[in-house]
């Protein structure tokens, strides 16, 4: 089976369907996000019930955790690192309104990853750029590829039919069962957190929606 190295050239995302809301799930501080471990905080806090109690109450009305407890708390050389079990970089200006993180997927034992799936989705599509280029196939057979998919008559690339007439109809006709692809491991690597805002054309312009920012 052959191997690879793969070096990502642009930020990737393939998330996990796990959403953290911000000091609840995670806090911010200068440039670093860390996501929160209750065990951790309630050891500095002690055992004592009323103590957890009060830091509930704090985490539930979303208070941010690390001025908490330096002001509320007298832990005044508390960082980031002492309360969180994994602490990323941000890139970027990130507003203090964003409040929702969708995390990257993520190994138990290994730490992040890129699932065999998506990368097989990317693989397919570069194989069907390649089977279709003009260096493969001369300008007779491309006009009967179009004529196949009715670009004609639709104006759109019907892909369904496409990935039928390049790599076969049925599951077992299709070549691309032979590709299998296992998931790619990103070895003590860190993940980064990004701030994503939606843009959209309204009227006569563009505009940011900051209300659906996400990180």
């Amino acid at each position: 089976m052959a191997t690879a190295t793969l070096t990502t050239l642009t930020p990737v995302h393939v998330g996990s369907g796990q959403k953290y809301l911000r000091n609840f799930d995670f806090v911010m501080e200068g440039n670093r996000t860390g996501f929160i471990e209750l065990k951790k905080v309630a050891a500095l806090m002690g055992g004592d019930a009323n103590n957890i109690e009060q830091l509930t109450i704090a985490i539930e009305s979303k208070i941010n955790l690390i001025k908490y407890l330096r002001e509320k708390r007298g832990l005044k050389n508390i960082g980031i690192g002492d309360i969180s079990y994994r602490i990323s970089n941000n890139i970027g200006a990130i507003s203090d309104n964003t409040n929702e993180l969708k995390e990257q997927l993520h190994s138990s034992m290994k730490g992040p990853i890129i699932p065999g799936s998506s990368l097989k989705g990317a693989l397919r599509t570069s194989i069907l750029k390649y089977l279709t280029s003009e260096e493969k196939i001369n300008e007779r057979a491309q006009r009967n590829l179009v004529d196949t998919v009715d670009w004609y008559q639709t104006k759109k690339i019907k892909f369904g039919k496409l990935d039928d007439i390049i790599f076969g109809e049925t599951a077992n006709a299709k070549s691309t069962r032979f590709l299998i692809v296992g998931d790619i491991q990103f070895d003590n690597a860190n993940t980064e957190i990004h701030e994503l805002s939606y843009l959209n054309l309204r009227g006569d312009g563009w505009e940011f929606e900051d209300r659906k920012a996400q990180l």
